[in-house]
């Protein structure tokens, strides 16, 4: 059930059996960290504007024990919601799009912008 939690905010689903594996045979004490850390490692790589295909696979994040990173979120101030991913990623969120959907980070930024046109693509490419 941990996993489930965890898995459902992973932002790159692949290889979820793996993922299930290594996670289950981690000390309880690093699923927690793993489990506490993950949305901070989601605003960073948002914030960051990293695609989808940069983030690591959650195998590799919870192998190499990426949990215990230390992440520093930087806000960025004064910019309109089209201007920065988490922007983008909020605003696509408002219309049930997920970047995680698409193949590359364009496509959900143009769904995004049809989507808040009036005309939703809501389409999983790949």
């Amino acid at each position: 059930m941990t996993f489930d939690i965890f898995w459902a905010k992973y932002p790159r689903k692949i290889a979820k059996r793996m993922a299930r594996e290594v996670f289950n045979r981690m000390p309880k004490e690093d699923q927690q960290m793993a489990l506490d850390a993950i949305d901070t490692h989601v605003k960073h790589w948002n914030v960051e504007g990293t695609e989808i295909q940069f983030i690591p696979h959650a195998t590799t994040w919870l192998r190499q024990g990426r949990f215990e990173d230390e992440i520093v979120l930087q806000v960025v101030k004064g910019k309109e919601w089209h201007e920065t991913s988490t922007g983008l990623i909020e605003k696509g969120r408002e219309f049930n799009l997920d970047p995680s959907q698409y193949q590359h980070f364009y496509q959900f930024k143009e769904a995004v912008h049809q989507a808040v046109k009036g005309n939703v693509i809501n389409v999983k490419f790949g």
